[in-house]
């Protein structure tokens, strides 16, 4: 740290904004991990911070076939828990989990991804964390 002052000098970090917008922005961003409303929480916050509109869907639940999934496939995810919306606001995207359609020697389908237990609320998955391929 010593070496870091002498290299850059005293850095101060400060808000544009008083004490208690602070707080409630806190507040606000909290309840993006946590509460009774998180679906609404998020998607709110997308739309106010980076003009992204949900359209909800007429049917809940879509199932297709194994054999309109090709290897090589890319599948973008969002769960709007707070992580994968944060994950949204910071880097400009529109998802923010991706997992890919891999097709196994034995011609075997599988949807491979990279996970790990989420840091900020609930976990979805169970261990063992790192690259997890689930049949299709």
């Amino acid at each position: 740290e010593r070496d870091d002052v002498i290299e850059h000098g005293f850095r101060v970090f400060t808000f544009d904004v008083g004490m208690l917008e602070l707080l409630v922005d806190v507040w606000d961003t909290l309840h993006l991990f946590t509460g009774t409303h998180l679906a609404e929480d998020n998607i709110k916050f997308l739309k106010e911070k980076v003009d992204m509109n949900f359209t909800p869907r007429t049917q809940a639940d879509i199932f297709l076939p194994d054999s309109a999934f090709e290897a090589g496939d890319v599948l973008l995810v969002t769960r709007l828990d707070g992580l994968d919306p944060m994950v949204m606001y910071g880097s400009g995207g529109f998802f923010g989990h991706t997992t890919v359609v891999y097709e196994f020697v034995d011609g075997s389908k599988h949807v491979c991804e990279s996970i790990d237990a989420n840091p900020f609320g609930k976990v979805y998955w169970s261990p063992p964390y790192g690259i997890i391929c689930t049949p299709l």
